[in-house]
């Protein structure tokens, strides 16, 4: 059966979102009314999200069509994933939304019509074959607060770093003490956040 424009949008998206997961982030898809993204991602610890837009062809192609808005979608937030060849062994492309506006083409076309695309060729660069390339544009800032790291509790069964040891005894009322100990702890970093400072070279 011939797939349409839209099972081969869906299938770009699910890969993408995929292979976001696979690396720890955490994805959202957005409506499929919704302008301009497809995904909406964050990081484990929520420091940054980013927009994505999934441009897929199903087939090994040598172009993709972008749109006339991709020359005014510029955010140092906003990723276009290009992924060819989608069906069998699919090739992921990850570009700034500035890149693309600066290399894709307008190509009149016979029929008087303009295609707004971006070439297979321009993207040897942007290949996401590698967990670095995604890490390379999908990158989280390191947050340094005066507060010092948050306390945080690991599996069932033990109490929070500095907690003292809880016995039989009292671990029916664990739960609460622990739900009190982490709502002192956000608070406490919440009531620094003006001295938190954020490290790490810019994108």
């Amino acid at each position: 059966m011939r797939a349409n424009g839209q099972m081969t949008g869906m299938l770009g998206v699910y890969l993408t979102a995929a292979e976001l997961t696979k690396l720890g982030f955490i994805v959202s898809l957005t409506s499929r009314s919704a302008f301009g993204a497809d995904l909406l991602v964050t990081d484990r610890h929520c420091r940054k999200t980013w927009s994505v837009q999934v441009k897929t062809n199903r087939k090994a192609a040598s172009f993709w069509l972008v749109g006339p808005h991709a020359a005014d979608l510029r955010s140092r937030s906003h990723v276009y994933v290009f992924v060819n060849n989608a069906e069998e062994q699919p090739e992921y492309f990850l570009v700034p939304s500035a890149d693309v506006a600066r290399i894709h083409e307008r190509k009149p076309r016979s029929t008087g019509s303009i295609w707004h695309q971006i070439d297979r060729k321009k993207l040897n660069d942007y290949a996401g074959g590698k967990d670095e390339a995604w890490h390379r544009i999908f990158r989280t800032p390191t947050t340094v607060c005066c507060a010092g790291p948050l306390s945080t509790s690991s599996r069932h069964g033990r109490a929070w770093p500095g907690h003292p040891r809880i016995t039989g005894v009292d671990r029916r009322d664990r739960p609460n003490r622990d739900l009190q100990r982490g709502s002192n702890e956000l608070s406490r970093c919440a009531t620094s956040v003006s001295c938190c400072a954020r490290v790490g070279s810019p994108r």
